[in-house]
């Protein structure tokens, strides 16, 4: 039976034919174990303790009511990521250990991702693309940049917790602005529901980080890379016209040019003015 008996300490349990005083019956306590619902059956037998051989048995039919147990994610909650600015999304599970449990459902219907702080409606951008109908069952996902929300819903609740689960790990984080992000942390938070009852809130953070911006062609506003004509024997000629150069520090501590492609590894090479200061670049 799922139903167990304790004495009235509610710590000394009463397994099957073991003998209570009257005292004891008085003050018997039950449990069910975890999850359990339905109808369980106690029997009780006295017996005459005056020398007689009389007895009487009853029975005691106990009904647990089910509920709904919320899914529970595990091994997010906490979670820091790094974010380079112009790098690419991220993916936002960063110990790659997301676990989602549900003690009495094997699939789930729907999950949120949200940016819950320092959200940036006109740059922030939360994804998920269902790339695979084994690995994500039939999960699909809408992404509203007015909320910051990512809403992911399963049809007829049929996805497992296993897709639910790699589905999360999927989702991406990404800034758009390349130029002029807002580099606040962002706490990023995913919550699913079983349909019934969502699970509790688990939050992540992502940290903006800026790497220097180099434009060899800032008349080209579609790109950042330049092309240069070079004639033999015409003297040395300049890469870029048109550079900028922009970071949220005000110095750099250095610059590479690298000739990945040479053709003439004795004769070609890359000079840059004289050093004259300590604010000067010097090449060497």
């Amino acid at each position: 039976s799922f139903i167990t008996l304790w004495k009235s300490d509610g710590a000394t349990s009463v397994t099957a034919n073991t003998t209570v005083t009257a005292a004891e019956l008085l003050g018997l306590k039950y449990k069910t174990v975890a999850d359990a619902s339905g109808t369980g059956t106690l029997t009780w037998t006295v017996v005459d303790n005056g020398g007689g051989t009389d007895t009487l048995t009853e029975t005691l039919s106990v009904t647990v009511a089910a509920v709904n147990d919320a899914p529970v994610i595990n091994a997010l909650g906490g979670d820091s990521n790094s974010f380079s600015v112009d790098g690419g999304a991220i993916t936002l599970d960063a110990g790659t250990a997301l676990t989602i449990t549900d003690i009495d459902s094997t699939s789930l219907a729907s999950a949120t991702v949200s940016i819950a702080t320092a959200f940036q409606s006109a740059e922030d951008v939360l994804a998920f693309t269902n790339t695979d109908a084994t690995t994500f069952g039939n999960i699909s996902a809408s992404y509203n940049a007015t909320t910051g929300v990512l809403s992911m819903t399963s049809a007829g609740a049929s996805a497992t917790l296993a897709q639910w689960m790699a589905a999360l790990k999927a989702v991406t984080y990404n800034d758009t602005d390349a130029s002029t992000a807002n580099t606040a942390q962002r706490t990023i938070r995913f919550a699913v529901s079983d349909g019934s009852d969502s699970s509790a809130n688990a939050d992540t953070t992502v940290s903006l980080v800026r790497a220097p911006i180099l434009d060899l062609d800032t008349a080209n506003g579609a790109t950042r890379n330049t092309t240069a004509s070079f004639t033999e024997d015409a003297g040395a000629i300049a890469l870029a016209a048109n550079v900028s150069v922009s970071d949220d520090g005000s110095t750099f501590k250095a610059l590479k040019v690298v000739i990945t492609d040479s053709q003439d590894v004795a004769n070609e090479t890359l000079t840059t003015r004289a050093c004259t200061g300590a604010s000067s670049l010097c090449a060497s």
